[in-house]
């Protein structure tokens, strides 16, 4: 297995709520940040930043329970609805091609 394969196996055993985001672009991005942070939970991920990432949905985002700001620059989302389970928290994104949203919670 390679080694993004061996940290979503690992990740799945120790948390198994990352198994929920099926986008395989955030969830690399979710590993990673996590890696970063030393970490297996992912409700301890306050920041995010998916830029450049292919993701095209933010689907099972929710289970990032700790999150305040997220940037999902330059990828294809078009629905952001699943980030209203996450409230508040501070969205910028810019779909490809131009669509640009900043918008923080209630």
């Amino acid at each position: 297995r390679s080694r993004f394969e061996n940290n979503i196996f690992k990740l799945w055993h120790l948390s198994g709520s990352v198994d929920d985001i099926k986008d395989i672009g955030l969830k690399k991005c979710i590993v990673d940040t996590m890696n970063k942070a030393n970490t297996t939970d992912p409700t301890t991920i306050t920041e995010l930043n998916c830029t450049n990432r292919n993701i095209k949905s933010l689907e099972g985002i929710g289970v990032l329970t700790g999150l305040t700001k997220i940037r999902v620059d330059n990828n294809y989302i078009k629905d952001l609805s699943p980030l209203n389970s996450i409230s508040p928290v501070i969205i910028s994104q810019k779909t490809h091609p131009t669509l640009q949203i900043s918008m923080a919670g209630p």
